[in-house]
């Protein structure tokens, strides 16, 4: 692996204040209480906040699926230290997306093909993001994972089965649940007991 450092992305941020944007407030005060600054929440603040601002509903899709995921993981009696590694990736599976500008974006059923080159792309440039960043590289051994699949057919790496990080496969899960029962762009959200029967 090389160690040069990543070219900057080209990510545009909108000058973009509270009253703008309200999920800039809800982020504020739901991280705020009682959180230490420490190198690690400061990252991860730092990240949530800019994705607030450039993709509200991508931050409120990973925010459903950090709520979810880790719900889970707490019903498994997963550890803690995991559990919040696996919040941490599943709030932050989808930076990498922030590289694309919304006309690169595809919005119809019949732009799978440039579909399927970002969300490949979008995998890499994530973990390449959080790796970068001490303090959250064990999230970024699970973002890298969460587009694996059971039968080995996923990508990057073709994992199968266990090989497959624990908190990667709860965030899969999590986050094609939420893209079931959330409306997109060319149709609406499945119905929850639908959702559950995919």
């Amino acid at each position: 692996m090389s160690s040069r450092a990543p070219s900057p992305l080209p990510i545009s941020l909108p000058m973009m204040s509270s009253r703008d944007n309200p999920t800039l407030v809800e982020w504020g005060a739901a991280s705020a209480p009682g959180q230490g600054a420490t190198p690690e929440r400061s990252a991860l603040d730092a990240l949530v906040a800019m994705m607030c601002a450039c993709a509200p509903e991508m931050y409120a899709h990973v925010r459903r699926v950090a709520q979810a995921a880790a719900v889970t993981a707490r019903t498994m009696s997963l550890p803690a230290p995991l559990i919040e590694q696996i919040e941490q990736a599943a709030l932050l599976h989808d930076i990498g997306k922030l590289a694309f500008s919304e006309q690169a974006t595809p919005s119809r059923r019949s732009d799978e093909e440039l579909q399927s080159v970002l969300v490949r792309q979008h995998v890499h440039i994530g973990f390449n993001i959080l790796s970068a960043v001490p303090p959250l590289r064990s999230a970024a051994s699970i973002v890298i994972a969460v587009h694996e699949r059971w039968d080995g057919f996923g990508y990057p790496a073709g994992l199968r089965g266990t090989e497959i990080p624990i908190g990667a496969r709860l965030i899969a899960i999590a986050d094609a649940y939420d893209v079931l029962t959330s409306a997109h762009v060319y149709r609406g959200g499945m119905l929850r007991d639908e959702a559950d029967a995919e």
